[in-house]
């Protein structure tokens, strides 16, 4: 889809890419593991095409949503493996009990998301990152904190690694 609408945007030098994400993308999730490695992808590529189409006045933002009122955790939707691993039942029986007590239970509202694009799609400063909801927010601030003591803790041990 960046593809097919790029060249149409670089001809007006101007025009707003919103990538979907989530905020699985900045945590990774315990068994969503493809799925987080699918939001760090989009929101990744996102971060980087929005560095390489700034100086044709197009803006990019990776949406990073919390958990929003929608058919994600829905059967409809929501499908888990139909042969287990022994080892993961606990933890799959949990996954799965989890999704049927939050479904349609989310905190966020998909109509307010959509308000709050309109007005960012409207905003000359636009972050490369936006991160939609509460629950977004305070799991983005709890991986800055872990990331933060990883860094500190790691931190001699990286620097041993440059030449010199």
């Amino acid at each position: 889809m960046c593809r097919a609408v790029l060249s149409v945007m670089r001809k007006n030098r101007s025009g707003h890419i919103f990538n979907i994400s989530s905020i699985a993308g900045v945590n990774a999730m315990a068994g969503a593991s493809v799925y987080s490695a699918s939001k760090f992808a989009v929101s990744g590529f996102s971060e980087a095409l929005a560095q390489e189409v700034a100086g044709f006045g197009i803006k990019v933002t990776a949406v990073q949503p919390g958990a929003f009122q929608t058919d994600f955790l829905d059967p409809s939707s929501a499908h888990f493996a139909d042969q287990g691993i022994e080892d993961y039942n606990a933890f799959s029986e949990k996954i799965v009990a989890a999704s049927n007590a939050n479904n349609h239970q989310q905190k966020g509202d998909p109509d307010k998301l959509a308000q709050a694009l309109l007005s960012l799609s409207n905003d000359a400063d636009v972050p490369p990152r936006f991160l939609a909801g509460s629950d977004a927010i305070n799991m983005a601030n709890s991986r800055l904190a872990t990331l933060g003591a990883e860094l500190q803790n790691w931190e001699n041990l990286s620097r041993s690694t440059d030449n010199g």
